[in-house]
């Protein structure tokens, strides 16, 4: 039996005598000696909010990972940079950074009726007073009339198959542009007030808030595109009517056309992102956006210069192509943010736990990515909860710091020797592992093989609650301290010495999701 934490044999059995591996005299090359070199299991969470998409609540991101105790702070530093990896960066692209000329991820929801005044209905809800007949009114009216409204619809002659194409015509309708057949049709449509209703007054509500009114030539761009899409539909009925088969309908809907005839007149303010054709070029060359990225961040962190490329597009590399010619895409966006984040950095430590070799650190960060049974940590929480954008962000925060807490506790547990401690830990590539032969069974494991330390953020608001949890729930020799945005901590002593001569590459392993990337089972085991 096996599962999430609990392995499903001991390896550390292969090395005994009569072991599977000493029978078949097999030999594995020692590990390398970093490995047996304390490292940190972190915590990390981003300073804003996040936006993820339709479904999900803005949230911080979060992310768990392990790398040599030396090398932390440099982490952070490449974090909160251009150079770090496509995923983080990603998520500062979708951060709702303040000041940023971005769309505003939260929307209101109307959830009071036409004519009502919800501060009235708000005060009348809190003073325990019953609502004004005046809702059910209006509800019971707007019912009523769209009702009667179904009966016209029931009554008219058309064939349920007919209203099912028309159906399909008005939804291709939203998504499918015009053809070379209705564009004189296009141009009458939104000039003629004698036949048609003007296409400004057949606008969509979210469309006239979502433009200005005073606007001009972009209320005439609108009244273009509505006219396009009711000469549509009334040429869709024209040829149903004659009996046209209705794919034929639907394959007149889909007929491409000429772009330059129906949008020549389309005249962008200057106020909005211009929409050229160099822009989706751009946007589908990662490679560009990559060396872009890395272009802007060697001039806010020259240290760190050597790990990006030079930007060999002449376009890319002025200032002002990038601010008026893409306007509103990723390349905007970074670069407004990334020069910020050399005065406040981005990514935050929470929690960092120094233990003493690196499978214990990876195990831990593995361990920490969920719950005790694998069950993730959005999963634990009832669906309303979700959607509440105020308490679900704390709610996520509190089960991981508590279930890193456990983790620790158990660790500290285990290395001073409760619970039979760790079969086949080691802290020497040289030595076998503990229980092999008796290998470090006749005493306990040394003072430095046994010390943890645990740094908290000072900005959390929880810092003092935790640091009193971590000294109650454990019995081994663990130290707690508090670290600002930095990773320094704010006791010298219990600052991590930072090291430059690891490798670069020790610190990646510690991000990826797949976290057998970074080292193989056997090392693992040993």
């Amino acid at each position: 039996m096996g599962g999430f934490t609990r392995p499903r044999d001991l390896r550390m059995t292969n090395w005994l005598p009569g072991g599977r591996f000493l029978a078949k005299s097999k030999l594995y090359e020692d590990p390398a000696h970093i490995a047996y070199q304390p490292h940190i299991a972190f915590l990390i969470r981003s300073r804003y909010l996040v936006h993820f998409g339709p479904g999900r609540p803005n949230a911080p991101e979060f992310i768990v990972g392990y790398c040599p105790v030396g090398r932390f702070k440099h982490l952070l530093r490449r974090l909160n940079s251009g150079f770090c990896e496509s995923k983080v960066l990603e998520a500062m692209d979708n951060a709702c950074w303040p000041g940023l000329a971005r769309e505003l991820p939260f929307k209101p929801i109307k959830w009071w009726n036409p004519g009502e005044d919800p501060d009235e209905i708000r005060v009348t809800l809190e003073s325990g007073r019953e609502l004004p007949q005046s809702a059910v009114s209006t509800e019971g009216s707007t019912s009523s009339g769209s009702s009667s409204e179904g009966d016209a619809a029931a009554s008219d002659g058309e064939s349920s198959q007919e209203k099912d194409t028309l159906d399909k015509v008005a939804a291709d309708t939203e998504s499918v542009p015009l053809t070379n057949e209705v564009t004189a049709t296009v141009e009458s449509s939104s000039t003629s007030p004698s036949t048609t209703q003007p296409a400004d007054n057949n606008l969509d509500e979210a469309e006239k808030n979502k433009y200005d009114s005073d606007d001009d030539d972009l209320a005439v761009d609108l009244a273009i595109v509505e006219g396009a899409k009711r000469a549509r539909r009334a040429k869709a009925k024209e040829m149903m009517k004659q009996g046209v088969s209705p794919h034929s309908v639907l394959a007149f809907m889909r007929t491409p056309f000429v772009e330059e005839q129906v949008l020549a007149s389309f005249k962008k303010p200057e106020s909005r992102p211009q929409l050229m054709k160099e822009q989706i070029l751009y946007l589908a060359d990662k490679a560009k956006l990559r060396a872009y990225t890395n272009m802007i961040s060697s001039e806010v962190f020259p240290n760190m210069a050597g790990h990006g490329t030079s930007v060999n597009d002449p376009n890319l590399m002025d200032p002002k192509f990038v601010e008026t010619n893409l306007a509103g895409t990723v390349y905007d966006v970074r670069r407004q943010y990334i020069p910020t984040l050399a005065k406040q950095p981005f990514w935050i430590p929470v929690l960092a736990v120094s233990l003493p070799t690196r499978p214990l650190a990876r195990v831990m960060a593995r361990l920490a990515k969920a719950l005790p049974r694998g069950l993730p940590y959005y999963a634990s929480m009832p669906t309303e909860d979700l959607k509440c954008k105020l308490s679900y962000p704390s709610r996520s925060l509190n089960l991981r710091l508590t279930r890193m807490r456990r983790l620790t506790s158990q660790i500290a547990e285990r290395l001073a020797g409760y619970y039979a401690g760790f079969p086949g830990i080691r802290f020497d590539p040289r030595l076998p592992g503990r229980g092999v032969n008796g290998t470090l069974l006749h005493k306990p494991l040394p003072e430095e093989n046994r010390r943890i330390t645990v740094l908290i953020d000072s900005a959390y608001e929880r810092a003092d609650t935790e640091m009193a949890q971590y000294l109650s729930d454990t019995r081994g020799q663990i130290r707690v301290g508090l670290m600002d945005e930095l990773g320094n901590a704010l006791d010298p002593a219990l600052d991590f010495t930072e090291d430059n001569n690891v490798s670069i590459n020790e610190d990646e392993g510690g991000l990826r999701d797949d976290e057998e990337d970074h080292a193989s089972d056997e090392e693992n085991a040993r």
